[in-house]
């Protein structure tokens, strides 16, 4: 028996549970206010939280005091409450997504333990999940998606019980936990919320009554009912709207932004048919050869009517009806495809799984033991390299000498342990910390990488100069020049006031005619063709725009 496969035999439930959390906390909740809230849409949901808090206007979502209706405000409430609690600081704009990105994780660690796949599996599946790159991306950003492919997790890991238990209790805990779970991600993202699940579980209760060739209605009855349910929370929400802002508002959100986004009346990052599919092999990289493998393998199951077949069928649906149906709508985004991301790291941690615990053997799988071995062995070498790569990339930009010092000596600590604990045979904590050294290597990417983008990705340096400026003459007043709703967020969350917009060049030219000392204007660079004379006080680039702030500005053709 190979050292790797020994290993394997010695991980045990509890620790296997343990080290997925704590892995889990550490890829999500470390370091958050490393990278600061960048364009395009985290400085907006940020704004608005912040907005709730300034004026106590809970009800109607509003982005520098313009209503802000594409999504209900679940997540909105979350990240007010976060940054009432922990400041206004990046950790809690992000915490709200963070946290969700962890219950994930281990909703999905739970669902696959509840097929009956073992610790590791399961395990297995959660760091699948925890690394890919989309995943990872968006549990850190102050995003609403986060929290929906939280709440579609859950409700989808609570539908195996719900389906399976035969005890009337635990089968009324499920259903609850079910109904909360789909509430949570309609009131957060609205049909879309519902939608996604609902099209993977009618296709799961087609497959689990032909199987069995009659109709199971109390199964239909209790997720009917479940659906019709989650609606209750949202609802509320909606009327509560329609009497604090009419007609206009609600009919904004449930038919503009809900079905008109779907059939193409409401034309919004529209897309062809095929968009997904390309989309989604850079998205879930470092797995994504092995999906096709992995749904094969499911395909496969399910055809030879192999024992478990229903589990691979659950997965299968819960990953492919929803492509469809999102590849059916016409708007399209990268980010909509993050709730199929935890049916895809199942599929492949279910097959992947098996075969690394000698379970699934093949005619080359004691060639494949040995060469993991191998790959382990060489593997407690890495950590000591990249940390030296990423100190050699410190220097070369200049950072602090003790953090280039701290990563040298992180990495040649971690390789030392690594090669104790092989020496040593000691299976669970070799695994354990390698884990916890893929978690360092992913953090320390976002700090010495994503970090050195924050002064052209990020609002923070243009209103920090901003700030400097009121501060020094309290009698300037800041406006926005034809602000986007990324400048219109981005004042309200670090400026912590509502911003006066300007939308015409003439109304622009006489705030400047008239009391040009007490005017502080934010604007893009290329909205301002038609001025001359300008006086800038600061000016930042993000990403390929140029903002300055201006303290004069004269129309051209105007007669001095």
């Amino acid at each position: 028996m190979t050292r790797f496969r020994a290993g394997l035999e010695h991980l045990n439930a509890r620790t296997c549970f343990l080290a997925l959390v704590l892995f889990s906390l550490m890829m999500y909740g470390t370091a958050l206010n490393a990278r600061h809230l960048w364009k395009p849409d985290e400085p907006r949901v940020a704004g608005i939280a912040r907005e709730m808090l300034l004026t106590g206007e809970w009800v109607e979502p509003r982005l520098n005091g313009s209503p802000f209706l594409e999504k209900p405000p679940l997540y909105f409430w979350l990240d007010a409450l976060s940054i009432k609690a922990f400041g206004t600081t990046p950790l809690a704009a992000k915490l709200p997504s963070a946290a969700a990105a962890v219950v994930g994780i281990l909703a999905v660690y739970g669902a696959m333990r509840f097929m009956r796949y073992s610790a590791f599996t399961s395990a297995l599946a959660g760091v699948v999940l925890a690394t890919s790159a989309q995943y990872w991306r968006n549990g850190r950003k102050c995003l609403v998606d986060m929290l929906v492919c939280m709440f579609i997790t859950v409700a989808m890991a609570a539908l195996l019980p719900l389906l399976k238990k035969e005890k009337v209790r635990q089968k009324i805990l499920f259903w609850i936990l079910f109904i909360a779970a789909l509430a949570g991600a309609l009131f957060s993202k609205g049909l879309a919320g519902v939608a996604i699940p609902c099209v993977a579980i009618f296709f799961i209760l087609i497959y689990h009554d032909g199987v069995r060739r009659k109709i199971t209605y109390p199964n239909w009855l209790l997720i009917g009912m479940g659906v019709l349910l989650a609606f209750i929370p949202v609802s509320i929400w909606l009327w509560k709207l329609y009497l604090h802002s009419g007609w206009d508002a609600f009919y904004t959100v449930t038919w503009i932004n809900n079905i008109g986004r779907f059939t193409g009346t409401q034309v919004d990052h529209a897309a062809p048919f095929y968009y997904y599919l390309k989309k989604l092999p850079e998205t879930g990289q470092p797995w994504t050869v092995l999906l096709p493998v992995a749904v094969f393998y499911h395909l496969r199951l399910v055809k030879q009517n192999q024992p478990g077949r229903f589990h691979s069928v659950f997965m299968l649906c819960w990953f492919l009806m929803p492509l469809l149906l999102l590849s059916a709508a016409s708007g399209k985004r990268i980010i909509y495809l993050l709730p199929l991301f935890p049916p895809a790291a199942m599929l492949i941690a279910s097959m992947a799984g098996p075969i690394l615990e000698g379970s699934l053997t093949f005619s080359f799988s004691e060639k494949l033991d040995r060469g993991l071995e191998r790959l382990l062995h060489g593997f407690v070498f890495v950590p000591l390299l990249v940390a030296l790569a990423f100190a050699a990339a410190g220097l070369w930009f200049h950072l602090p000498i003790l953090i280039v010092l701290f990563m040298a000596v992180a990495g040649s600590l971690v390789t030392a342990v690594l090669l104790r604990l092989w020496h040593d045979m000691n299976g669970p904590a070799y695994f354990t910390v390698l884990l916890f050294a893929v978690g360092g290597l992913f953090i320390t990417f976002e700090q010495m990488l994503f970090s050195l983008d924050n002064e052209t990705d990020s609002f923070r340096p243009i209103f920090q100069q901003c700030d400097k400026i009121l501060q020094g003459d309290g009698q300037r007043k800041l406006y926005l020049f034809r602000p986007g709703e990324r400048v219109s967020g981005g004042a309200v969350f670090y400026m912590g006031t509502l911003a006066s917009v300007i939308q015409e060049d003439a109304e622009l030219a006489g705030i400047f005619a008239g009391s040009p000392d007490r005017v502080l204007v934010l604007a893009e660079e290329s909205l301002l063709r038609n001025f001359d004379n300008i006086e800038v006080a600061g000016e930042a680039t993000i990403g390929k725009s140029r903002y300055v702030l201006l303290t004069k500005a004269t129309r051209k053709g105007t007669v001095p």
